[in-house]
């Protein structure tokens, strides 16, 4: 079980929240790009394809940008010493 949750405003803004916290860790008014959420199901789609993306390795999408690309491959993890320069 997620231990995040969210909930949306009259605006259909976005507030995560993690287990027992009373304070949103993420407040998301709109799509990333500015775009208005064009209803609620919107909205709710996104919250939660963001915490599905967080939570569960296996989910292979993270949240887009904007209403046109509503989910994006999550990309292949790196490891820390591919990083390194040499």
């Amino acid at each position: 079980m997620s231990k995040y949750t969210f909930e949306l405003d009259d605006a259909n803004a976005v507030r995560i929240f993690f287990e027992g916290q009373e304070a949103p860790l993420m407040f998301q008014p709109t799509w990333p790009d500015g775009t208005e959420w064009a209803n609620a199901d919107e909205a709710s789609e996104w919250a939660e394809t963001f915490i599905k993306s967080m939570t569960d390795p296996d989910y292979g999408f993270v949240v887009g940008n904007s209403p046109e690309e509503p989910k994006l491959p999550k990309p292949e993890p790196v490891s820390p010493e591919s990083l390194i320069a040499e």
